[in-house]
């Protein structure tokens, strides 16, 4: 390169395609100089660089129009014309006359003539164009599109040059036009197809997709009126006729499908392509054909839109009508089955989409909305409400024992209720009112513009009595109540989240008074709510800051000697004072804290037994609650593990304390939790047994030690009783259970002489209750038991 340039001083390179750091790419033209000094002592390299990319793009863009001409030249689709500037006439070739719909050796005598074959929003840029060329005299190429005779419009490219003599002075025009009609309508066939896929991407209305499809078919068959008839519940109903004249399209809502119904609904019913040629003839349209001719339409081929899947249903069709019998080319038919293929597109993507849009919206179980669905129509209806100063009602409601009834039947049977319970309460209410599930066996309805509360009384009265039926599930009769609550627009609330908090809180006012009946929400109510949700916080306090406590209430033998003890907690509050079980357990088994707290209370119960069987009294026994929260962990075994590890204490020392409805509940789970405990050696009791619903089948198949009789059966001891009858009948059943099954009894609740004497009477091992001691801190068991030891 170098030798070359010091030969010559100067090197021009050809084009060179370029690329800049923004990624464009340019074309260059570039000129290098070898420049040298006096005395030939030093070199200089000089180059520039001329952008020349808009003429090399232009040179590429008439390379590739003088190629597609040579093509079509090649093909015979090339016509060819001269104008002769002197006698102002036109002269076209037979193919172009063919192109534009004129006889052959057709001649245009004046550039007015002419342009009328052109179309008119084309003239102008035409007339430009060619005036431009007289000026300049350099060739030019340009589309533009004609109409011929009948209408149909063409488009065709001009590759064209001026004519000059030797002068200077241009005597004609001349040209090729190459006919791009079809390439044209490709071109807006796949913009067209584009956009529309677009628009189902971007969730655009059906309607409109569909009219956007069918008016896309109707510029690629010239003359002619599509509709889409969509299929649903066995009838086909206008899904889009953008420019079929509407008393036509009305007609055809509701349209059946079968043998012989028009063209569209024996498509439909076929799952073929129907052509009429003429709907004046055509026998299909016997039943039909005065609905269409009156209003012009003598044509009309339809073709079925698939769906997806083999085998599914059509989804509907695509029907294209003209005004003159015909029928369709093969092109026309494939441009059909393009439209109907977009269609099914449009079509599924809107069910696809209304089925998830349901989905997130509805209860997949029972098909009533959800709570996101229902809290937008309560929201709904407290704005009409509002606005039309009525009153709106939120009844919230839960199945009584429904968890007992899952737990012992299976999900499946739990499942078949819920959905039964959920077409009983549908029934009870009118259709502008929402019923919805809320999760679980929890429902919830919100009635609308009510002029008087009373009104959701009886509605509330409606849907418990409907709920007091017996539910027949497989070879079951079972029976559940429902629990309900009322809160009333604006009475108690004005945003939907307090009306449905705070008939929540009346609900469980109804559990709490007996279950199977509605209550209103009052105010105080609100104010519990309140105090419990404080009471957690500080309840989540209590164990870091020392305000709970183990106490322990002896278990005694039939001379009174004690044999054990049951640990209970207890909660000293600085400012509430004594915290009642009752209060603050069922709080920590709602919020989960009953697991760090049952656990602590385990390890410090069992610890203070290693404590006194070191002072001496080996033989005493500890008795621990445990609630159905932690047994129910998968870690529960693993936990009793530890802390008799940590502590050192002997498994046979501890005895712990299950409810009788736990038996219920993942029975088989149960189960083997007991039986991990058993192997441990740790005594199982059964607490406040015959206020459940335990089964005797399985009962004695579990490894329970030891069964303890509730207080409530405890205190019926000496009240008058029957003439002929036991006194207590049901404690001297539990015993004589528990002694055929060769367990324990220890009675709970003694609080009179008359009580111990008949439980010893009937054999039962340990008591417990006030007569003998009270629950009482570690300190006093102490010195309880330095007593006795004395005695």
């Amino acid at each position: 390169y170098l030798a070359n340039l010091r030969e010559h001083g100067s090197v021009r390179n050809s084009a060179t395609r370029l690329r800049r750091r923004d990624g464009k790419e340019v074309w260059g033209m570039e000129t290098v100089n070898l420049i040298r000094d006096d005395q030939g002592q030093s070199e200089v390299i000089q180059g520039t660089l001329m952008d020349f990319t808009e003429r090399k793009q232009a040179e590429q863009a008439l390379l590739l129009s003088e190629a597609r001409l040579e093509k079509a030249q090649r093909l015979g689709h090339l016509g060819s014309w001269t104008w002769d500037l002197t006698s102002r006439t036109l002269f076209w070739s037979d193919e172009l006359c063919r192109i534009c719909g004129v006889p052959p050796g057709y001649q245009c005598h004046s550039f007015a003539d002419f342009l009328e074959h052109v179309h008119t929003d084309d003239r102008a840029e035409v007339k430009a164009i060619l005036a431009k060329a007289m000026l300049d005299h350099q060739p030019f190429s340009h589309e533009n599109r004609m109409v011929r005779p009948d209408g149909e419009v063409r488009t065709v490219l001009n590759q064209s040059e001026v004519v000059v003599d030797e002068h200077g002075q241009a005597t004609a025009l001349t040209g090729a036009c190459l006919d791009v009609t079809e390439r044209k309508q490709e071109e807006r066939l796949e913009q067209d197809r584009s956009l529309i896929l677009k628009h189902v991407a971007q969730n655009r209305p059906l309607t409109e997709i569909l009219s956007r499809i069918s008016s896309m078919l109707e510029i690629q068959i010239p003359g002619s009126f599509c509709s889409v008839l969509l299929l649903r519940d066995g009838r086909l109903w206008t899904g889009a006729a953008p420019h079929l004249p509407k008393a036509y399209s009305d007609q055809l809502e509701g349209l059946p499908i079968g043998p012989a119904v028009g063209s569209c609904g024996t498509a439909c019913f076929s799952g073929l392509t129907v052509i009429t040629e003429d709907i004046a003839t055509d026998p299909l349209w016997d039943g039909y054909r005065q609905l269409a001719l009156p209003h012009g339409l003598r044509a009309c081929w339809s073709m079925p839109i698939p769906p997806s899947t083999s085998g599914d249903p059509v989804l509907g069709s695509f029907a294209v009508y003209r005004d003159h019998p015909s029928r369709p080319s093969t092109r026309e038919l494939e441009f059909m089955g393009m439209a109907a293929q977009l269609a099914a597109v449009a079509i599924e993507h809107r069910l696809l989409n209304d089925q998830l849009s349901h989905q997130a919206q509805h209860d997949a179980l029972t098909g009533l909305p959800n709570r996101l669905l229902f809290q937008d129509r309560l929201d709904q209806a407290l704005a009409q409400a509002e606005r039309k100063k009525l009153q709106v009602a939120v009844l919230y409601m839960d199945l009584d024992r429904f968890k007992g009834i899952n737990d012992m039947l299976g999900h499946s049977a739990g499942d078949a209720l819920l959905r039964e319970a959920a077409r009983r309460l549908q029934a009870c209410i009118r259709k502008t009112d929402t019923l919805a599930r809320l999760g679980g066996d929890e429902f919830i309805v919100v009635l609308s513009e009510l002029n008087d509360p009373q009104d959701a009384m009886r509605v509330a009265t409606k849907l418990i009595e409907a709920m007091r039926a017996p539910f027949h599930l497989d070879r079951h009769e079972l029976f559940v109540t429902l629990s309900l609550g009322i809160s009333i627009y604006p009475e108690d609330g004005l945003e939907s989240d307090t009306l449905m908090d705070n008939a929540d809180a009346a609900m469980y006012r109804a559990k709490e008074t007996g279950r199977d009946n509605f209550q209103w929400f009052a105010a105080e109510l609100n104010a519990l709510a309140k105090e419990r949700m404080n009471m957690d916080g500080q309840l989540r306090q209590a164990l870091s800051l020392g305000q709970l406590s183990m106490h322990y209430q002896p278990q005694c033998g039939a001379d009174g000697e004690i044999q054990g003890f049951e640990a209970l907690m207890r909660w000293q509050h600085p400012i509430l004072g004594a915290v009642s079980p009752a209060k603050f357990i069922p709080l920590a088994e709602a919020s989960g804290l009953i697991v760090p707290l049952g656990e602590w209370a385990l390890r410090t119960a069992c610890a203070q037994m290693v404590a006194w069987h070191q002072a001496g009294h080996s033989t005493l026994r500890m008795a621990v609650n445990v609630s159905a929260v932690q047994f129910k962990r998968a870690d529960w075994v693993d936990t009793v593990r530890r802390a008799l590890h940590d502590t050192q204490l002997a498994p046979d020392a501890l005895e712990l304390e299950i409810t009788e409805s736990l038996l219920l509940h993942s029975v088989s789970e149960t189960s083997a939790n007991l039986m991990e405990l058993r192997d441990l050696g740790v005594g199982i009791a059964i607490d406040d047994f015959g206020t459940g619903y335990s089964s005797l089948s399985y009962l004695h198949k579990l490894p329970v030690t030891t069964l303890k009789i509730d207080q409530a059966f405890v205190r019926e001891i000496g009240l008058q009783s029957l003439p002929g009858q036991e006194d207590a009948p049901i404690v001297r059943t539990i015993i004589s259970l528990a002694r055929n099954l060769g367990m324990c009894v220890v009675a709970e609740g003694v609080e009179t002489d008359a009580q111990r004497d008949l439980l010893l009477l009937l054999g039962c091992d340990g008591l417990q209750g006030y007569l003998l001691h009270r629950p009482m801190p570690v300190e006093q068991v102490d010195l309880l038991l330095n007593l006795a030891g004395k005695t």
